[in-house]
C-alpha cells in the first residue's frame, strides 16, 4: 500500500486554512466516523476507530 508523504498532509491543510481566510471564517468543524471518515483523513491521517 502505497503512503502519503507528511508533507502532502501539510499542504492540504495550509490550502485548507488559506480557503477557510478567503471565505471569511474563523473555523471549521471537520466530522468524521468509522463509517466516513474521508474528510477527516484528507486533512490529517487520522482513521477514527470506535469499539
Amino acid at each position: 500500500m502505497a503512503t502519503i508523504p507528511k508533507q502532502e498532509y501539510r499542504d492540504r491543510m495550509v490550502k485548507f486554512q488559506a480557503n477557510l481566510q478567503a471565505a471569511g471564517l474563523d473555523a471549521a468543524l471537520v466530522h468524521g466516523n468509522e463509517a466516513d471518515c474521508a474528510s477527516v483523513r484528507y486533512l490529517s491521517e487520522y482513521w477514527p476507530t470506535f469499539e
